[in-house]
């Protein structure tokens, strides 16, 4: 008797952890279409949703061994939330651009958070001139490195517009380095800073284009503070969104939308940009296209490191305007916990 309670119980364990497997990703994304980012808890599960579901195929192939047919079809439906999050990232792409593309027509851009601190712009030229990239929106630039960008650029990237914030130091700077020449555009669209979003008016052969560079406020590593700086950072994020989606529709040349928009495709903002704006690695990209390294763990028993490449953060939108003709994320340098991407853009004929 005391054997059949033990193995009873044991059957019982094990079916309630197989369910809890499939009812925890399931219900994630009930409250992420249903509520977005409406709590702090939610932001984090929506930014680590991968995660839920890591367990989910070997659950079900435990389900089916051991015979609970019913609970393998409860699994199922995980499965199925997971195919239609993810699966079109690893389908060949489909790019809305000409089949013979003019180089005339095309713009070649590239967004890359080059990590506040990093005074070395050795890495930061060599990135840029590697990736063919025509125009160029940095986040975290020191000032300094900066100005020394905009001398050693000179032959290839002669224009340029820096936007400093000295109260934010490095974190808040921003500049763009263009082969094109370019306008600083005063506009107002709820950032954390008056320049951040830096926006642009690049003066293309074709016809100006409006450049608009994103840094977003980031979530903190530190639990303790979750409550309060992610719902402040979700409501910036989302403030920016919105601007940034009303400046597209009342824009009267087309606008390109690039930089660190610390924030995954499962959120609030995410949603609102793609309303009105085109996501290139969407349109073109193969693969998850994470560029968040994650960094190390940091000291202290409450301080968290996320996976290495587990999210997207950093994005290049255009308006409809424009069409998408390739995107590659490019080489990753351990000067930076971010990954550059790159993007070619065509005018429509």
């Amino acid at each position: 008797m005391p054997g059949r309670a033990a193995a009873t119980a044991l059957t019982v364990v094990l079916t309630a952890l197989l369910a809890l497997v499939f009812i925890v990703p399931t219900a994630w994304y009930l409250l992420y279409l249903t509520f977005a980012d409406r709590w702090w808890w939610l932001f984090v599960g929506n930014s680590l949703a991968p995660i839920m579901f890591m367990p989910v195929p070997m659950a079900l192939l435990v389900a089916w061994l051991t015979k609970r047919r019913q609970l393998a079809a409860v699994g199922l439906v995980p499965v199925a939330i997971a195919t239609m999050l993810w699966a079109g990232s690893l389908l060949p792409a489909k790019t809305d651009g000409p089949a013979v593309v003019d180089a005339q027509s095309t713009i070649t851009v590239m967004t890359y958070n080059v990590m506040a601190g990093d005074n070395d712009p050795d890495a930061i030229v060599g990135a840029i001139l590697a990736s063919g990239a025509q125009v160029v929106a940095l986040q975290e630039l020191n000032g300094d490195v900066g100005l020394e960008l905009a001398e050693r650029l000179e032959a290839t990237h002669p224009y340029y517009d820096l936007a400093p914030c000295p109260a934010c130091g490095d974190w808040g700077s921003l500049g763009l380095f263009s082969a094109f020449p370019v306008e600083a555009v005063s506009a107002d669209l709820g950032g954390p800073s008056t320049r951040n979003p830096q926006t642009t008016l690049l003066h293309h052969p074709r016809g100006d284009v409006l450049i608009v560079n994103v840094h977003n406020l980031s979530t903190p590593r530190f639990p303790q503070i979750w409550p309060e700086e992610i719902t402040r950072a979700v409501t910036s994020r989302e403030a920016v969104a919105v601007a940034l989606v009303e400046l597209v529709s009342s824009s009267e040349v087309p606008v390109i939308a690039l930089g660190d928009f610390n924030t995954t495709e499962r959120s609030g903002a995410y949603r609102t940009l793609v309303g009105q704006l085109t996501d290139t690695w969407r349109r073109a990209g193969f693969g998850f296209g994470s560029t968040f390294h994650g960094g190390p763990r940091a000291s202290g028993p409450w301080r968290l490191a996320l996976p290495a490449w587990l999210l997207r953060i950093d994005y290049v939108f255009h308006s409809r305007e424009l069409t998408t003709v390739a995107v590659k994320m490019q080489p990753w340098s351990a000067a930076s916990d971010h990954r550059p991407v790159s993007a070619v853009v065509a005018f429509r004929d």
